[in-house]
């Protein structure tokens, strides 16, 4: 009996362990970047505009991390 010989997989059009390479690192690093340092800095300018009162963190980092986010689509 013979053997049938497989044909290689096409190579994926998004980076993955096998294919990392061929992709630019920047322009991977903007694709699949999260903008921690400015939503941290949106943050604490809503902690700054409240004068500064504790207990609403969670609050004004999702406050932050949508209005980034979302700006960024537009």
């Amino acid at each position: 009996m013979r053997s049938r010989k497989l044909k290689p997989a096409a190579v994926a059009e998004t980076p993955s362990a096998a294919n990392a390479g061929a992709w630019p690192k920047a322009a991977a690093r903007e694709m699949f970047a999260y903008p921690h340092d400015e939503i941290a800095r949106l943050a604490y300018s809503f902690w700054e505009q409240r004068g500064y009162q504790h207990g609403n963190a969670v609050e004004d980092w999702l406050r932050a991390e949508r209005q980034v986010l979302n700006g960024a689509r537009m």
